[in-house]
């Protein structure tokens, strides 16, 4: 099983400080080693992007249902400008299928670089 911050490029999965990383630590590290399938996930960029982009980042918490899908997934935190991005990429997570009985919420954090140019448009190399 590969780490979710091998699916986001260059970003890390769970950046140092915001939306709870440090904090919910051992969660998000619990809820990492649940993942059997994960997808990238590549924060969009706008109609109007930047040399540097901004941080953004969102927490999510969902259960997983029999077939490892997350259900009712809610973003605890976000910063603002990937939150629907990262869902959509999080709906296509797959993890293992929880204990009958068992309603543990797991908990991602998916964060990177928003609106930031792919590469600097010639006029500005």
């Amino acid at each position: 099983m590969l780490p979710v911050m091998f699916f986001l490029g260059s970003e890390l999965a769970y950046a140092t400080q915001g939306c709870g990383s440090v904090l919910y630590r051992r969660q998000l590290d619990e809820s990492e080693a649940q993942i059997t399938h994960a997808v990238m996930f590549e924060p969009a960029v706008g109609e109007m992007p930047t040399r540097n982009g901004s941080y953004e980042c969102v927490r999510f918490s969902f259960l997983v249902d029999a077939t490892g899908r997350p259900v009712d997934i809610r973003a605890e935190v976000d910063s603002g400008g990937i939150a629907f991005e990262a869902r959509r990429a999080l709906e296509q997570f797959r993890f293992r299928p929880p204990k009958p009985g068992s309603h543990n919420r797991l908990m991602l954090v998916f964060d990177g670089m928003s609106n930031r140019w792919p590469s600097l448009p010639p006029d500005l190399r």
